[in-house]
């Protein structure tokens, strides 16, 4: 049997490659939302830490479908 990660992260990139963003806002608390507002216009990101890059990552969907 796959760990449960493994699955998760299966989904996410199937609903990806699909074009939907339904799995892919792994930010703690909704922080992504927050930097949203703050961040209008496209630019870059340092992010320390992360397991893997994704896993409680407020960055990931602002990357990924924000620019």
């Amino acid at each position: 049997m796959l760990p449960l990660w493994r699955l998760t992260t299966a989904r996410r990139k199937v609903f990806e490659a699909l074009g939907s963003d339904r799995f892919s806002c792994p930010a703690y608390g909704g922080i992504h939302e927050l930097l949203m507002q703050h961040l209008k216009s496209p630019g870059f990101n340092v992010e320390a830490g992360g397991v893997d890059g994704f896993f409680e990552s407020s960055s990931y969907y602002l990357e990924r479908f924000q620019g």
